[in-house]
């Protein structure tokens, strides 16, 4: 069984060592009243280190012998396996997404789950992850100061952020993807692929956004020029077209990404999902 805690003091130690080598060469009473202990206690550990050695020093492990309530680890592997399968697919593979597709599979009738287990909490995959050593630590962030502003708009359609990135194809041409955030639920609205971020193709996926969802009050993007003139002394078509429907355009500061950074956040993710695409 595994040990935890620390041995008993070096002093107690050697003597009990010395003990069990030459039992007959030591008077145990004043060795005991020296060494501050029980006699009983001294006994103890000469008996635990005739049976484990130097191990016998360390306290015994108080985990429970059997634990009727842990998670069935049939049902952990099912759970692990979803997460690699995403992990492969290029899709997040955290402890949420892998609960919802989890609850997908079992729903589909895709995934042999008994009627009579309940799904995990999130607190139990993650622990899974760390069992089975697949969850990836990272640095403690510093904590946030109480009573700073949070960033984030109350209610969907508030506020969309806009933004686009370049991605190299396989046969070396670049594409630029561009994709439409809520600032609010964080929901890809538009993932719309062009040969540059040009007014006709951003357009046309704000278009397909609003068709879906409906239209923002507010749209914020980077300095593009296809997306924003304004710091430049003019107005964009894409503003313009924005002012027509009484949607208010939002230029982020320059050179200051973090801005836009819950959309910058989303390009991580269809980043990695095309990097698993052939």
């Amino acid at each position: 069984m595994a040990r935890d805690g620390v041995a008993v003091d070096a002093n107690l130690a050697a003597a009990v060592a010395a003990y069990v080598a030459t039992p007959h060469k030591h008077n145990v009473a004043a060795l005991c009243r020296d060494l501050d202990v029980s006699r009983q206690t001294f006994y103890k550990y000469v008996r635990r280190f005739e049976a484990a050695g130097v191990e016998g020093f360390y306290p015994d492990s108080r985990r429970p012998r059997s634990s009727p309530n842990r998670f069935p680890a049939c049902l952990e592997d099912v759970v692990i396996g979803i997460r690699k399968h995403e992990a492969d697919t290029g899709w997040d593979y955290g402890a949420d997404a892998v609960l919802m597709r989890l609850e997908e599979q079992i729903a589909a009738g895709t995934c042999e789950w008994p009627s009579d287990q309940p799904l995990p909490s999130r607190a139990t995959v993650n622990r899974i992850f760390e069992n089975r050593g697949q969850l990836e630590k990272v640095p403690q962030r510093k904590p946030r100061r109480r009573g700073g502003r949070r960033f984030q708009r109350e209610q969907v359609n508030e506020l969309w952020q806009f933004d686009g990135f370049e991605y190299r194809l396989a046969d070396g041409t670049v594409a630029v993807v561009l994709e439409l955030t809520d600032d609010c639920s964080r929901t890809d609205l538009a993932l719309h692929a062009a040969i540059s971020e040009n007014g006709h193709d951003i357009w046309t996926a704000f278009c397909a956004a609003v068709e879906r969802y409906g239209l923002p009050t507010q749209v914020l993007t980077d300095n593009g020029s296809g997306f924003s003139g304004k710091r430049r002394g003019w107005i964009s078509t894409f503003e313009n077209y924005l002012y027509a429907l009484g949607v208010e355009p939002i230029a982020a500061r320059v050179s200051h990404p973090q801005t836009c950074g819950k959309n910058e956040r989303s390009h991580q993710r269809v980043r990695k999902w095309l990097t698993r695409r052939p």
